[in-house]
């Protein structure tokens, strides 16, 4: 007899990137979803140190001293697969796999004007047989999304793609995405006052609140602990 359906069971959330392009009259965003979460989420800061000075620069900062942000990497190994979409017939996944997602993906490490700009000038540079001329010269801002747990502005420095089980037209099946992520800090925006630089330092900023809170709430759920613990 088949067991009936856990009641109540949660809605497990997708983590995504979210490009957002500066258009005309808004942004366009490239929305690139998690079809599965990764398992494993690597986070490493890196805060300046005042002790790596050499001769008599040594010990010359107060051991105090952080003269900007700690430099922090997010790194994760994204799983694609194309069987779901095979077993729902999708014609996109049937003909292509994972490719599609895989494009979405390498979006993080290219210039571009966008997924429809894109789109048209690297089709004018095969109409006019010419090399396309890639005119911006800079990665649209992306924003990781973890569910409610983490929305901050990153820059792709590491991209690696291992693609197995492929089709007969030799698009993949499956792949392994591996990406680290540098977190982009208010301070890097400083220069810049155009609407997306603010909404990025508005995300950091946000992140940092709810890191705080948490912090705050860590002593909160020990309070008790701490109290019998210490010496004081």
């Amino acid at each position: 007899m088949a067991r009936d359906p856990i009641p109540f069971a949660p809605m497990v959330m997708r983590g995504a990137f979210v490009q957002l392009v500066p258009q005309m009259v808004a942004f366009l965003p490239n929305i690139i979803l998690f079809r599965i979460n990764p398992d494993t989420i690597r986070k490493t800061g890196t805060p300046f140190n005042p002790f790596e000075g050499q001769g008599p620069n040594r010990g010359s900062s107060p051991p105090d001293i952080l003269p900007y942000p700690a430099d922090e990497t997010i790194s994760f190994t994204l799983m694609l697969s194309a069987t779901e979409g095979q077993q729902n017939l999708n014609p996109i996944t049937l003909a292509h796999g994972v490719a599609p997602q895989i494009a979405a993906l390498k979006k993080l490490i290219q210039p571009g004007e966008g997924l429809i700009g894109d789109l048209i000038g690297a089709a004018k540079a095969l109409a006019g047989g010419a090399a396309r001329e890639i005119k911006a010269d800079r990665i649209p801002v992306t924003f990781l999304l973890l569910g409610l747990s983490l929305a901050v502005p990153v820059r792709a420095t590491s991209f690696t793609v291992e693609e197995t089980h492929h089709t007969p037209t030799l698009y993949p099946q499956e792949a392994k995405v591996s990406i680290e992520l540098r977190v982009l800090t208010p301070d890097l925006f400083k220069c810049r006052e155009d609407a997306l630089s603010k909404l990025a330092i508005n995300a950091y900023n946000a992140n940092k609140l709810q890191e705080d809170a948490l912090a705050v709430a860590n002593i909160a759920n020990n309070v008790e602990e701490i109290v019998t613990s210490l010496p004081i």
